[in-house]
């Protein structure tokens, strides 16, 4: 097996799933996709992430990344183009305030896990102001 098979074999999905859906294929899809074609692929990587082998070998293909959510990685035919849809601003928002409020919430945690044992035993927070706290 070579690294060349697996060149190809990434060209074919993006471009199938691109002829199929007008989408991109999600990088998280792939690998089931791979072990279809091609069971050894991991062999081929070498240790290198999947999205890694992708970015150094682009050329019958490319690697797109959504500009907000860092989980969606996308693989598309090198000819085509395609832009992630956009979130609305509330939406963009909310996600933001999300977030801060988790990031508060973790804090606050590690706070208490700085108190002493003794004093860790006597801290009693009902799960909903803990819930009410991220919301």
């Amino acid at each position: 097996m070579t690294q060349e098979k697996l060149i190809d074999t990434l060209e074919k999905i993006a471009v199938q799933h691109w002829n199929t859906n007008k989408q991109p294929v999600l990088l998280s899809n792939l690998p089931p996709l791979l072990m279809k074609n091609l069971p050894d692929y991991k062999d081929i990587l070498s240790g290198r992430s999947l999205k890694k082998f992708i970015k150094e070998s682009e050329g019958k293909y490319k690697l797109i990344e959504h500009p907000y959510q860092r989980a969606k990685v996308a693989l598309l035919p090198k000819d085509e183009s395609y832009k992630f849809p956009e979130l609305d601003e509330k939406h963009e928002q909310s996600v933001i305030i999300d977030r801060n409020a988790e990031k508060a919430l973790i804090e606050f945690l590690k706070a208490l896990k700085k108190l002493p044992e003794k004093d860790q035993e006597k801290v009693q927070i009902p799960v909903s102001v803990l819930v009410k706290m991220i919301k």
